[in-house]
C-alpha cells in the first residue's frame, strides 16, 4: 500500500514536474511546502525579485522575499496550514534580499496531491508597483479635485457675498467671475486627467456606489470593461455588478458580510466569474477599494482576466492526475539519473516506495543481465537530446526479475537546455514469458527433426524446460498397454534411478488412469494412499507434479517433475508450462511414429511403382504383339501372290491375334475393377448396437475437443440387432463417414443411427450419418464418391479435391449388396445414408452369384416387338444385325442421334433402342434426352467403347434404362434384352 503523508510531514511529491506549467503564468509564482521551503519558482517571480533560481529554491520563503506578515498569524502559510480548504489574498509590501521593497497582491491556495491531501502552497504575486504609482497619481488628482471643489465653494461664497453686496464695484465682480472661471477650468482639467488614468488600466475597471447590502448601478467603466464584456457605455450605466456576475458570485459579493469586510479593510480581493453580453463566462480576480466620489462612498473594482491561469491550473491538475493514475511506469530523474519522482505504477511493480527510490539512481533496479555497452549507448543518446527506446530486464525489491519496454526522453526548458530525464515504460514480463514459451515449443519442434531417438529428444526437452522451471528431478515415462508398465525415456533424479516399473498403484499410473494433471504434495500423497489409489514408490518428495501425454484421447505416457526440498518449489505458472510442454512432447512422439509409418508407406509405394512399371511393360508387350500380327497379316492379304489356302491361314492368324488382343483388354478392365475395390467378402454375425457404441466411444473425444455433440441412436425396440455381414467393411464405412462429419463440422453436432427398412420382397438395414457442417454443393454431390477427380471432356465442370474415403465406402457398400447416397445443403449440413441387406445367421443366402452368361446356355429370344439399332460404324452394324435379326419382328437402323430421334417419332411401335453414345451430328446422350421428351416407354440400352467410371450413371441420368460396353458380348446383350421382355410381360 502507498503511504499517506500528514500535511505537516515532509512531502514526497516531485514539485519540479510542474515547473513548465508555472513558467506559462504571467504573474510571479512560487510553490512552497508547509515547512516554508521554496520548492518551485517561475521565471516571472525571479524577474520580480531580481534573483536566480539557485538563490531561491531550497531557501525559506521569508528569507528571500520578506514582508511584515511573515512569522505572524496573518501569514497565508500559517492560515492555510490551519484552514487548508480556504484561499487567502492580501496586499502587502515584500522586501527582497537586496532590500528592495515591492508592493504586491499576494494570493495563496493549498496544493493537494492525487489523494486530495494538502502538501504545499501555491503563491501568486501581482506586482502592484505600477498600480501604486497610478493610485498615487489618482490620489493626487483626487486631492486636486477636492481642492478645486473647495475653491469652487469658496468662490461660490464670494459670489454670494458679491451678490449680497450689489453695491460692490463692477471691477470686484469681474475679478470674482474670473476666479470662478479659472476654478471651473481647473476642475475640468483634473477630470480629464482622471479619465485618462482610468481608461489607461490594462484590466477592466468599474465604479459603483457602496451599499451595505446589494449593489448600485455603475457610474463609470473603462474601455477595457466595455471591450471585454461587450456592453456599450450607455448599457453599462443601466447595469449593476450583479448583472454581470454569476448568481452565486452576486449573492456573495452583495452579502452584508462581504460588504462589512470591505468597509472594515477598505479593500478586498476575490475570484469571481463575469458573464459577457454574449453569455461568455470569464474567470476574473477582482480587487475592490472604497473611495470618496461626489461626497459619497464608491467602490472601484479592477477585474483581471485569469482565464490563462485557470487553464494552467487545470492542466497542472490534469497532468498530476494522469501521471499518478497512468498504467505506464513513469519516472523522472535529474541530469545524473537520480530519481526525483516515480508514479504509483512503478511502486506497485518494483515493490519500492517513492521515499525509498527518491534520491537513488535507477541502477538500483538493474538485474545485471544487460551488457554495460547498452547503458553507455542509452546515456549517449539521451544526453545528446534524442529519445532512447529499448527493453530492460530489471529486478524487483524482492529479487524477482521483470521486463519493461522503455522510452527515455530528455526534458528541456524554454531555452532548450536539458533539465531532467523522463522514463515512460510498459511492463512486458508476460509478453516475454509467452515469447519464451513459443521459443521453447519451436525448439522442441525442431528437435523432433534433428534428434535421432527418444532419449536424445528427452534431453532436449529437459534443457528447454529448465529455462522456465526447475528440472533437477525430471522424467518422461512411456506407457506400454500390453504389459501395463512404464519405460523411462528420460530420467534425471537426485535420489532414485528407474529404467522400467509397473504402472500399478504409482503416482505415474494414477495420472495415466485419470488422464488428468496431478499435483501431489505430502498431504495429497497421503490422501491418495489412504483411498487405495496409490502405493508410494521411491524416495518421498515434498511436491510431485505429473502431466499425461495424450494422443487421440489415449494416455501414452507421463512427464513429471518433483522436489525433495521445498513444497513451494513450483507455482501455477510452472504447472501450466509443464502442461504446454507435455502437449508438445505428445505431438512430437506422434510425429516420430508418423515418420516411421511414412517411411514404411514410401517403401510400399516404391514397390508398388516398381510393380506398376513391370505391369505396364508387360501390357505393352501383350498389346503390341497381337497388333503386330493383325497389321502384318492384313497387309499380306492385299498382295495377289498368295494362294487361297495361304490367305485363309492369314485370316485365321488375324482372328487369333484379335482374340488375344481382346483378352488383354479384358484383363486390363478386370485389373481396374480390382483396384477400384473388388475384394473378397468375409461374412459373420455382427451386433450393430455394440459396433455403434464402440465407434461412438472412439470418436466422442474428437467431437468434444471441437465442441461438437456426437449422438448415437440405437434400435427403437431396445433389443440388440444382429445381422450377417462383413464387420470390418461395415466398421470402415461408418468410420469414414463419421470422421468426415467431424472434419467438416465447426459447430453443432453429428447424429448417427440406423433403422430397419422393409421392401416388398426384402429387408434392409439403413444407416445414416447426419452433420451440421459446411455442406456439399449440389453439382459435387455425385463426384464425392469418385476415387479420383472426374475430368470428362464432354463436361463443362471439373470436380476437385475428392479423396479416397467415400470412394472406399461406396465400394464396400456395393460389395455388401447395398447402396449409398447423400443429401446436402451448403452451409446447413449433410446426411449420408447407406443400406446393407438384412440377413441373419439362421437364413440361407438366397442371392445367387452373378450369372456368367458365357458359360450358360444361350436363350433364344422370339419377340413380336420392333427394335432400333443406332450405330455409326458399319462393321458393328452388320454384327448387330446378324445377332438380332432372328429375335425381333422388325429391325430399324440409324447412323446418328438425329436420325434415331426422327425414326422413333415415325415408328412409335419401336419398343427397344440400342443407342451408341459416341456418334456424329448428335451424340447418344443428347438423342436419348430428346426421345424422352415425347416417349418415356421405349427401353433404351446405352452402348459405349469408353468403359469409364461414371459412364453408367451418366447414361441413366440421360434417360437410358441400361448400359453395355463394347466390344458387345452377344449373350450379355441378349440377357439384357430378355430382362426387358420378361418385365414387359408382367
Amino acid at each position: 500500500m502507498r503511504k499517506k503523508h500528514d500535511i505537516h510531514e515532509g512531502n514526497t511529491v516531485n514539485f519540479n514536474q510542474f515547473k513548465t506549467i508555472f513558467n506559462a503564468a504571467a504573474n510571479g509564482m512560487r510553490l512552497i511546502d508547509y515547512n516554508f521551503n521554496v520548492q518551485v519558482v517561475n521565471e516571472a517571480f525571479l524577474n520580480l525579485i531580481h534573483l536566480n533560481e539557485d538563490q531561491v529554491v531550497g531557501q525559506k520563503c521569508y528569507d528571500v522575499f520578506h514582508s511584515p506578515l511573515c512569522n505572524t498569524d496573518k501569514c497565508p502559510v500559517v492560515k492555510l496550514k490551519k484552514y487548508p480548504a480556504k484561499k487567502y489574498s492580501v496586499e502587502t509590501v515584500k522586501q527582497n534580499t537586496n532590500g528592495q521593497k515591492i508592493p504586491v497582491l499576494l494570493s495563496a491556495v493549498s496544493f493537494n496531491d492525487a489523494n486530495n491531501q494538502p502538501i504545499g502552497i501555491v503563491e501568486d504575486f501581482t506586482d502592484l508597483t505600477r498600480w501604486k504609482e497610478l493610485e498615487g497619481k489618482l490620489k493626487a488628482y483626487n486631492q486636486q479635485l477636492h481642492a478645486s471643489n473647495q475653491q469652487l465653494q469658496a468662490s461660490d461664497q464670494q459670489l454670494r457675498a458679491a451678490i449680497q453686496q450689489l453695491q460692490a464695484t463692477e471691477q470686484q465682480l469681474r475679478a470674482a467671475n474670473q476666479q470662478l472661471v479659472a476654478a471651473e477650468m481647473q476642475a475640468r482639467l483634473n477630470a480629464v486627467k482622471y479619465k485618462a488614468l482610468f481608461d489607461g488600466l490594462n484590466d477592466a475597471a468599474f465604479v459603483h456606489p457602496y451599499k451595505s447590502g446589494g449593489f448600485g448601478k455603475f457610474v463609470e467603466v473603462n474601455e477595457v470593461a466595455i471591450k471585454k464584456l461587450g456592453y456599450s457605455r450607455e448599457e453599462f450605466m443601466q447595469l449593476s455588478p450583479a448583472d454581470i456576475s454569476s448568481h452565486d458570485d452576486a449573492l456573495l459579493q452583495g452579502s452584508p458580510k462581504h460588504r462589512g469586510t470591505l468597509a472594515e479593510n477598505g479593500f478586498s480581493v476575490f475570484e469571481a466569474v463575469h458573464i459577457a453580453k454574449d453569455g461568455t463566462k470569464i474567470p476574473v480576480e477582482i480587487s475592490s477599494r472604497l473611495f470618496e466620489y461626489n461626497n459619497e462612498k464608491h467602490i472601484l473594482s479592477v477585474a483581471r482576466d485569469i482565464s490563462d491561469r485557470k487553464k494552467a491550473e487545470a492542466e497542472l491538475s490534469k497532468l498530476s492526475t494522469a501521471v499518478s493514475q497512468s498504467p505506464a511506469l513513469v519516472g523522472i530523474t535529474d541530469l545524473d539519473g537520480n530519481i526525483e519522482y516515480v508514479n504509483p505504477k512503478i511502486e506497485a511493480v518494483t515493490g519500492y516506495t517513492l521515499s525509498e527510490l527518491k534520491g537513488e539512481n535507477f541502477r538500483i533496479l538493474k538485474s545485471g543481465e544487460q551488457p554495460f555497452e547498452m547503458y553507455q549507448e542509452l546515456w549517449k543518446t539521451i544526453s545528446s537530446g534524442k529519445n532512447w527506446r529499448g527493453e530492460f530486464s530489471n529486478k524487483k525489491k524482492n529479487g524477482e526479475l521483470y521486463w519493461e519496454s522503455a522510452l527515455i526522453s530528455p526534458v528541456t526548458d524554454s531555452q532548450g537546455k536539458i533539465t531532467h530525464y523522463i522514463k515512460i515504460a510498459e511492463d512486458i514480463t508476460d509478453k516475454k514469458h509467452k515469447e519464451l514459451i513459443q521459443k521453447i515449443i519451436y525448439n522442441l519442434s525442431n528437435a523432433v527433426i534433428t534428434t535421432t531417438n527418444m532419449e536424445e529428444f528427452a534431453h532436449v526437452v529437459k534443457n528447454e524446460l529448465s529455462r522456465v522451471i526447475e528440472t533437477a528431478n525430471f522424467y518422461i515415462a512411456l506407457y506400454d498397454d500390453e504389459t501395463d508398465t512404464f519405460t523411462m525415456a528420460s530420467h534425471f533424479d537426485e535420489k532414485d534411478s528407474f529404467k522400467r516399473f509397473p504402472a500399478a498403484k504409482t503416482l505415474t499410473g494414477y495420472v495415466q488412469r485419470t488422464k488428468q494433471t496431478v499435483v501431489a504434495d505430502k498431504a495429497k500423497q497421503k490422501e491418495l494412499e489412504a483411498l487405495g489409489e496409490i502405493d508410494l514408490v521411491g524416495t518421498p518428495s515434498k511436491i510431485w507434479i505429473g502431466v499425461p501425454l495424450m494422443i487421440d484421447n489415449q494416455c501414452i505416457g507421463v512427464v513429471a517433475v518433483q522436489s525433495y526440498k521445498a513444497a513451494g518449489a513450483f507455482d501455477q505458472s510452472d504447472i501450466e508450462m509443464l502442461e504446454i510442454v507435455a502437449r508438445q512432447i505428445s505431438i512430437s512422439i506422434n510425429r516420430k511414429k508418423q515418420e516411421e509409418e511414412l517411411r514404411e508407406a514410401l517403401d510400399k509405394a516404391q514397390e508398388s511403382d516398381r510393380l506398376k512399371t513391370a505391369f505396364l511393360t508387360n501390357m505393352s508387350h501383350e498389346i503390341r504383339t497381337p497388333m503386330n500380327g493383325i497389321l502384318g497379316f492384313t497387309n499380306l492379304l492385299k498382295e495377289a501372290d498368295f494362294s487361297e489356302m495361304e490367305k485363309e491361314e492369314f485370316i485365321n492368324n488375324i482372328l487369333a491375334s484379335g482374340e488375344r488382343l481382346l483378352n488383354t483388354v479384358n484383363d486390363i478392365v478386370d485389373i481396374s475393377k480390382i483396384e477400384a475395390g473388388q475384394m473378397p467378402v468375409s461374412m459373420s454375425e455382427v451386433s450393430i448396437d455394440k459396433l455403434l457404441k464402440e465407434i461412438h466411444s472412439f470418436f466422442e473425444y474428437q467431437a468434444e475437443k471441437k465442441g461438437l455433440l456426437l449422438k448415437t441412436m440405437l434400435h427403437d425396440s431396445g433389443s440388440e440387432e444382429v445381422v450377417l455381414t462383413d464387420e470390418a467393411k461395415l466398421h470402415g464405412i461408418l468410420t469414414n463417414l463419421i470422421r468426415n462429419a467431424i472434419k467438416f463440422t465447426e459447430k453443432g453436432g453429428i447424429l448417427v443411427g440406423y433403422s430397419t427398412v422393409v421392401h416388398d420382397d426384402r429387408s434392409e438395414i439403413e444407416f445414416f450419418v447426419e452433420d451440421t457442417g459446411i455442406g456439399i454443393p449440389a453439382d459435387r454431390q455425385q463426384a464425392v464418391f469418385d476415387r479420383f477427380v472426374q475430368a470428362d471432356i464432354a463436361d463443362t465442370r471439373v470436380f476437385e479435391g475428392s479423396g479416397l474415403g467415400l470412394a472406399i465406402s461406396k465400394a464396400y457398400v456395393e460389395m455388401l449388396g447395398g447402396t449409398i447416397n447423400v443429401e446436402s445443403e451448403e452451409g446447413k449440413g449433410s446426411r449420408f445414408t447407406f443400406t446393407i441387406p438384412y440377413r441373419t445367421g439362421d437364413e440361407e443366402d438366397s442371392e445367387a452369384l452373378p450369372v456368367d452368361s458365357e458359360k450358360n446356355e444361350e436363350k433364344k429370344l422370339v419377340s413380336d416387338l420392333d427394335m432400333l439399332v443406332v450405330e455409326d460404324e458399319e462393321v458393328s452394324t452388320e454384327y448387330l444385325k446378324a445377332v438380332l435379326k432372328k429375335s425381333f419382328r422388325n429391325l430399324y437402323f440409324a447412323q446418328n442421334g438425329l436420325e434415331a430421334v426422327e425414326m422413333v417419332k415415325q415408328h412409335p411401335e419401336i419398343s427397344i433402342v440400342l443407342m451408341d453414345i459416341k456418334m456424329p451430328v448428335m451424340g447418344g446422350y443428347e438423342a436419348t434426352r430428346e426421345i424422352r421428351k415425347f416417349n418415356n416407354k421405349v427401353y433404351i440400352i446405352a452402348q459405349t467403347a469408353y468403359a469409364l467410371t461414371g459412364d453408367r450413371e451418366k447414361a441413366l441420368e440421360a434417360g437410358c434404362n441400361d448400359y453395355i460396353t463394347k466390344p458387345i458380348n452377344k449373350n450379355e446383350l441378349l440377357q439384357k434384352i430378355n430382362k426387358f421382355l420378361e418385365s414387359s410381360k408382367k
